[in-house]
């Protein structure tokens, strides 16, 4: 199930969006502040963070950008009620996945999160291809082709990978 944060200073807006994507079959929550943000993102796994671009203390930019920092796999979109091309742009450069403007409607938040899960569901793949392919090379410094040896060196590409 697709994890969804709403980061918003607006609680009744936060909670409607929230609420809505629940009755979608999201795993959704929300928020009031990055800083909150933040830290419920380091207790919990998240896939998708929407943000409005003005928050209190921290501003959504800043909170995206914080994203593609620290949880690189976590996708951002803003939200905002004075959107204009050069706030997209930098959005988009802080790292937003998406970027939209309100009045915003549950269809159209929820057409970009489907957009933003197809994107990390090909990352995934493409993460799990690169292992797979990596698992069936050969390792030059390792001779043999017993099990134990492919083990080893499915091992080592996977450690290589993490690490």
């Amino acid at each position: 199930m697709t994890s969804i944060l709403v980061v918003d200073n607006d609680a009744e807006f936060a909670d409607l969006l929230r609420d809505g994507l629940r009755d979608r079959n999201y795993s959704a929550a929300s928020v009031r502040s990055a800083k909150e943000a933040l830290a419920y993102l380091d207790r919990n796994p998240v896939d998708i963070v929407v943000a409005h671009l003005h928050l209190r203390h921290v501003s959504g930019l800043e909170l995206v950008s914080r994203l593609r920092d620290r949880k690189a796999e976590t996708l951002g979109i803003v939200v905002t009620s004075q959107g204009n091309l050069d706030t997209a742009v930098q959005a988009i450069r802080a790292g937003a996945y998406d970027f939209i403007c309100k009045p915003v409607t549950l269809a159209v938040v929820e057409v970009a999160i489907e957009r933003a899960v197809a994107h990390l569901a090909a990352s995934r793949e493409i993460q799990r291809l690169r292992l797979t392919v990596a698992a069936t090379q050969p390792v030059d410094t390792i001779l043999g082709d017993s099990a134990a040896i492919r083990e080893v060196q499915v091992v080592r590409v996977v450690a290589a990978f993490v690490g």
